[in-house]
């Protein structure tokens, strides 16, 4: 009797419906999971800037002028460039933006923006959904 080495060709049919079950399932997972991470980046750096323009201005007296020196940073995983945009002198307005580092087409957020009164924004897509807390 001859035994046969290697695979049947239905064995590495059920091989390849199994990887492109995992596949399917998978990458929408994976992605998910992909977003947070980079938008919990975004929101970490814009955080960070406002505690640090919030700790300059109650030094200073309520005013914002200076407290943009050393701008623009990285967030803390260097995926978003985070800037300060001050208002008029005396400034107690400000807004800063965390613009992505490196573009990704297929971005569904855009730009983070927050301002003195904690409003958040983004150039594009929900807040809900990108403001990841």
């Amino acid at each position: 009797m001859q035994t046969s080495k290697g695979f049947s060709l239905i064995e590495l049919l059920v091989i390849l419906a199994i990887a492109g079950i995992v596949g399917v399932i998978g990458l929408p997972i994976y992605k998910r999971y992909e977003f947070r991470i980079t938008h919990t980046d975004a929101v970490a750096g814009v955080m960070m800037a406002h505690n640090t323009l919030e700790k300059c201005a109650s030094a200073a007296g309520g005013i914002y002028d200076g407290c943009d020196a050393g701008f623009p940073i990285l967030s803390p995983k260097n995926s978003y460039s985070i800037s300060v945009v001050l208002g008029a002198p005396p400034a107690t307005t400000y807004t800063i933006t965390a613009t992505r580092a490196r573009p990704d087409p297929g971005e569904t957020c855009g730009n983070y923006t927050l301002n003195e009164l904690g409003q958040r924004g983004i150039t594009f897509g929900n807040v809900q959904d990108c403001w990841i807390q």
